[in-house]
């Protein structure tokens, strides 16, 4: 692992060489990529491996440094200034080396379904390739841990959520359908989408809000819905209900006695 605050260092020169061997990776660092190689590295970033080549979309010819965060292909060109491409790691979903007589080919399948192919040097392809496999492994298990810890924090919302809230009825009853409104993170915006469930309970949070539990017809699993999100009247076969209407005649459970102090939205 190499530390960017030293790439003026002739003791990496003797990496790129030992790593490259008589290929052009060593003849381009010194030549033209140093100097502009220590400007394109972040502060925290290492240096894991180098080889020479290129991708789809980067410049032909690049010198290829593999950092623990991405592969970043650089060219200096004689007239045109420094050229660059990086591929992020935490981006790559697989990848393949195989080796050729000259040169190897590399393959970057992405996240997104994009796949980047083009060719490395032969004699630093294996190395780099290991080196590759153990930078993606690393980062793959840190994000497996951070998905983890978030799965987690989720939980113990959810329980304290549970927690707070003051069932006003519980039981089984027949298929409602609504039109829930919920916030979609991607694109930034309300979403509407027609819910159809088997209600196992409504309850009543702490600041007078009702919440529906029940069994979700399209992924069978318990779903909460909180009542002033759902923007429709309460569908029973045929028939629509006001959400209190609703209570009274299919549940049988008066709102006004129950949560006198409490409204709804439809």
């Amino acid at each position: 692992m190499v530390n960017f605050n030293l790439l003026s260092d002739e003791r990496y020169l003797d990496m790129c060489k030992k790593v490259a061997e008589d290929s052009n990776c060593a003849i381009a660092l010194k030549n033209k990529a140093l100097p502009a190689l220590k400007a394109a590295l972040n502060n925290d970033e290492a240096i894991l491996a180098f080889s020479f080549g290129y991708v789809d979309g980067s410049p032909m010819n690049s010198l290829i440094i593999l950092t623990d965060s991405r592969i970043l292909f650089l060219k200096k060109g004689f007239f045109g200034g420094l050229k660059s491409f990086e591929i992020k790691i935490n981006t790559i979903n697989h990848y393949k080396v195989t080796k050729g007589t000259l040169t190897s080919k590399l393959v970057i399948g992405l996240l997104n379904g994009k796949e980047l192919s083009g060719q490395i040097d032969r004699s630093s392809s294996q190395f780099f390739d290991r080196t590759l496999l153990d930078a993606y492994e690393i980062l793959d298990k840190k994000s497996h841990k951070t998905n983890h810890e978030h799965v987690i924090e989720k939980q113990a919302r959810m329980e304290n959520f549970d927690k707070s809230l003051n069932i006003i009825w519980e039981g089984v009853s027949g298929e409602v359908s609504f039109t829930y409104e919920k916030w979609n993170n991607e694109l930034k915006k309300e979403e509407d989408s027609r819910r159809s469930i088997k209600p196992t309970a409504v309850y009543l949070s702490e600041d007078n809000e009702f919440y529906i539990r029940g069994i979700c017809s399209s992924s069978n699993e318990s779903r909460t819905f909180k009542q002033s999100r759902i923007s429709t009247m309460m569908q029973v076969n045929s028939k629509r209900y006001y959400f209190g209407e609703w209570c009274s005649d299919i549940l049988k459970i008066n709102l006004e006695q129950l949560a006198p102090d409490t409204s709804w939205r439809i």
